[in-house]
């Protein structure tokens, strides 16, 4: 009987197994064969490159004929891969490189074709789209790109964020900045890192924003501390006296990147007296960068003070030769305290023991 029960038995389990070996090899002829057309895929890739590179290398480098070559010799169906070639180099060169793309894109009739993705229903070919024509540096699709830093998926308002970085149109800055208050949806460092991206060229429309707007003077200060140049200072100098100490702090700190002339320089030194201790660290910083040695008293006053403002001073007085030195050295006479200990190490780290 129990012969007759394992005779039943592998009776009927040898159809699933023969049934589970099918499946396997099933299986194993699959993924073969996955693979298989993965490299032959590849392998075409590397071909077409190969073919394709030179030519459109020639053309971004100014070669009229390489250009028409290029428009003739790729086919539609190839767009997508000519479009890698031309972006790649737009990652590292700027300048000539741009504009000799932008040509190229257009008469592979590849701008057209990102121009129409920046509305299309998938996510995926909006931010592709964004991110190529912000390396173009396309003027036009600007006011498309300002849209999308509204968009429902995230990775398409970042895309738009950097595009309009790229582009540095400046109607883009106050649309950026406007950004800014909501971080849930936008991530401020790169608000922060596109508004940069502008250069001294966006100072105008930085500051004509300040001026309209002053709830985001802090946050304009901020950026110019990055971009700005002499045109900033008259006005930031004006900010360091708003009511609001997070302005009047962010505005020291722009005008220490900026420079201070005779007139920043003795408002800065009434900034030392602010009732706000990121406000007087932020005049201590802007002070050292001037060189002016008869800063050195009023630095030196306020070297016991809070540790951010005392900090800052004791890094200005270094910086500030031999009378900046002697006020350090005089507050390490003093005896214990705060300042004593800033100023024996700024002087250490300076090699004046």
């Amino acid at each position: 009987m129990l012969l007759s029960f394992a005779e039943a038995f592998r009776n009927a389990l040898l159809p699933f197994i023969m049934g589970g070996s099918a499946v396997l090899l099933l299986l194993l002829a699959l993924l073969v064969s996955q693979r298989l057309v993965r490299a032959a895929v590849e392998a075409r890739r590397r071909s077409l490159v190969a073919r394709y590179a030179p030519i459109i290398a020639s053309a971004l480098d100014g070669d009229a004929a390489a250009t028409a070559a290029a428009a003739a010799i790729i086919p539609v169906r190839h767009r997508a891969l000519a479009a890698s070639l031309v972006l790649a180099p737009l990652h590292v060169v700027r300048g000539g490189h741009n504009t000799r793309a932008a040509a190229l894109a257009e008469r592979l009739q590849l701008t057209h074709g990102w121009h129409t993705d920046l509305r299309s229903r998938r996510w995926w070919h909006r931010s592709e789209a964004a991110l190529a024509l912000g390396l173009l540096r396309d003027q036009a699709a600007v006011p498309v790109l300002i849209g999308l830093l509204d968009d429902e998926h995230d990775q398409v308002r970042a895309a738009a964020i950097d595009a309009l970085g790229q582009i540095g149109d400046p109607s883009a800055i106050a649309p950026l900045l406007a950004r800014m208050n909501d971080p849930v949806r936008h991530e401020r460092a790169r608000l922060v890192q596109s508004l940069r991206a502008f250069g001294e060229g966006a100072t105008s429309a930085l500051l004509e924003h300040g001026a309209a707007h002053p709830g985001d003077r802090a946050l304009v200060a901020t950026i110019l501390s990055f971009v700005g140049g002499a045109a900033a200072r008259a006005p930031l100098l004006q900010w360091a006296g708003a009511d609001d100490p997070e302005t009047r702090a962010a505005a020291w700190r722009a005008l220490a990147s900026v420079g201070l002339d005779e007139r920043a320089f003795y408002h800065a030194l009434k900034g030392l007296g602010d009732d706000h201790a990121a406000v007087r660290a932020a005049a201590a910083r802007a002070l050292a960068r001037t060189g002016r040695r008869d800063a050195s008293p009023h630095l030196a006053g306020h070297l016991d003070d809070e540790w951010e403002v005392a900090a800052q001073s004791a890094r200005a007085l270094i910086k500030l030769g031999d009378d900046g030195r002697a006020a350090l050295a005089a507050r390490v006479q003093q005896g214990p305290g705060l300042g004593h200990d800033l100023a024996q190490q700024v002087l250490w780290e300076g090699g004046h023991r």
